[in-house]
């Protein structure tokens, strides 16, 4: 994945800086996978980053990656599951999920679980692939040439849930005030983390199908701070 769309990271995260404002404390990437997601949160955005993964082997990816950016002394390599979180109540100020929703076994339960974290004023985002849109593979293809890139893609649409599935798991959840929406890279995010970037002007999105029309959902949930009390 890494390999793939290395150029993604920095710029979510850059995405996250400006959705969600920042520093933070305590951040959580649910599904570390190869950790770049987590070390760029690390570098730039909070002072502790939980990488979560039940994978052992994605947790030695994620530990190279963070110790080749300067990072690892900030991060905790939490081997658990979105299902069963070992943090308390109100822990985060910030929780992220890029392409990690379709393997929850129940995505309510996690839904849950990741707003239960989250301490007040915090945000969770939550990006996955829009499994509507399984008739983009062909548009994809002809722009995605490695075939074990396109066998993920293929996958991923195969295994995720149309926004309208993700909406009512949403609404089972109980979580206040979401939005859901389509999703695509953002000109602004990208020049944020032109830096990090090898040719900023040439990337492809990742969240687009080849003619224009966005293949992937964003997910942003808010927790309120509490009411002050009446005097």
């Amino acid at each position: 994945m890494d390999e793939h769309q290395w150029y993604l990271y920095p710029v979510l995260a850059a995405r996250v800086a400006r959705l969600a404002g920042g520093p933070f404390d305590v951040a959580v990437d649910m599904g570390t996978g190869p950790g770049l997601l987590t070390a760029y949160l690390a570098r730039d955005l909070a002072r502790r980053v939980h990488a979560v993964d039940i994978n052992p082997a994605m947790h030695e990816l994620a530990r190279s990656t963070c110790t080749r950016m300067g990072v690892v002394d900030r991060v905790e390599f939490d081997r658990c599951d979105v299902h069963r979180l070992p943090y308390p109540d109100n822990h985060a100020d910030l929780v992220v999920s890029y392409s990690c929703f379709h393997h929850w076994a129940d995505p309510v339960t996690g839904l849950r679980e990741c707003f239960r974290i989250l301490r007040p004023g915090g945000m969770m985002v939550i990006w996955d692939t829009d499994g509507s849109r399984k008739s983009a593979v062909e548009r994809i293809a002809r722009v995605v040439r490695d075939p074990a890139h396109l066998r993920f893609v293929t996958e991923a649409f195969d295994e995720s849930y149309a926004p309208a599935e993700v909406s009512g798991m949403v609404a089972e959840a109980h979580l206040p005030d979401p939005f859901l929406g389509p999703f695509s890279i953002d000109e602004e995010d990208v020049m944020a983390a032109i830096d990090d970037l090898a040719n900023g002007a040439s990337l492809p999105d990742p969240g687009e199908a080849g003619d224009g029309t966005a293949v992937a959902w964003e997910l942003i949930v808010r927790k309120a701070d509490p009411a002050p009390a009446q005097s």
